[in-house]
């Protein structure tokens, strides 16, 4: 059966054109592109916080090093804070590669 290279549809044999796209029909298809890794595929977290603002402030620091960093438990601690508390807080993250040099800079060091 021959499809469309871009919408990807299916036709019957015999013909050529898509009638929507107007693309000459191939036999197959090309594979799908593998999704790449995300840039967050292995987080760890180097610090955890009680207060939102403290969190914050020390998620802005790493960025103002060019460490990319996300918190966990944010939400939670502004809805829930006895669960966000038991769960140890607030979670600064960062990508495993980076987490050395984020707690350099987290101890002042960087």
């Amino acid at each position: 059966m021959p499809f469309c290279p871009s919408c990807k549809y299916e036709y019957l044999p015999g013909i050529a054109k898509c009638p929507d796209c107007h693309m000459d029909l191939v036999d197959e298809l090309a594979a799908a592109p593998q999704p790449q890794q995300t840039e967050w595929a292995d987080l760890v977290t180097v610090a955890d916080f009680r207060y939102d603002w403290e969190a914050q402030s020390a998620k802005i620091r790493l960025q103002s090093y060019d460490i990319k960093a996300a918190l966990s438990n944010e939400i939670i601690s502004q809805v829930d804070w006895p669960v966000a508390f038991m769960t140890g807080g607030i979670h600064l993250m960062v990508n495993r590669e980076d987490a050395k040099r984020a707690l350099e800079v987290l101890a002042g060091e960087g």
